[in-house]
């Protein structure tokens, strides 16, 4: 019988995946951005804790995954 490592849904049992990553040294988390009026399509983008988005040079959001 396998040992059961408890629930997926539990933080503590992510790992690194569970980690915030910091931009600029402000810690940032994922937020649903939906650009697509704008021409900028639908992706995960990366929020301050103070609740602005973080954007690169020309005034985009920057995604999640490029921080």
């Amino acid at each position: 019988m396998a040992v059961k490592k408890g629930s997926k849904n539990n933080v503590s049992n992510r790992g690194k995946g569970a980690e915030l990553k910091k931009l600029d040294g402000k810690t940032v988390k994922p937020i649903l951005y939906k650009g697509e009026r704008l021409g900028h399509g639908n992706y995960m983008a990366a929020k301050f804790e103070d609740g602005k988005l973080a954007r690169d040079g020309e005034g985009r959001p920057i995604p999640y995954q490029m921080v």
